[in-house]
């Protein structure tokens, strides 16, 4: 990961503790997941990239876990064939490109 990268986790990881939550390090595997993909995923997506990184997370924490970062705004949720589809928020600046 980039130096710009790990900055941007470093920011997103004190702003998600100022607004009262706790950064976890499953949290922040998935922040981290989005800056080096830079695109859309679904939780299914998210979830079988988790497997792969061989982080234990189970399928209902990662759809939590994505409902939180989107009502913190930091991530983006767009309906794509009645799925879901997350991105980062352009507006929170962790977006690398638009």
């Amino acid at each position: 990961m980039t130096n710009a990268k790990l900055k941007l986790l470093e920011n997103t990881t004190q702003e998600i503790i100022k607004k009262g939550h706790r950064m976890t390090e499953r949290r922040a595997i998935i922040i981290e997941l989005f800056l080096e993909k830079n695109g859309y995923l679904t939780a299914e997506e998210v979830y079988l990239l988790m497997k792969k990184k061989r982080a234990k997370m189970g399928i209902s924490t990662v759809y939590r876990t994505l409902e939180l970062l989107s009502e913190l705004n930091f991530l983006q949720r767009c309906m794509d064939n009645r799925e879901a589809r997350y991105c980062l928020n352009k507006k929170c600046g962790l977006r690398g490109r638009t």
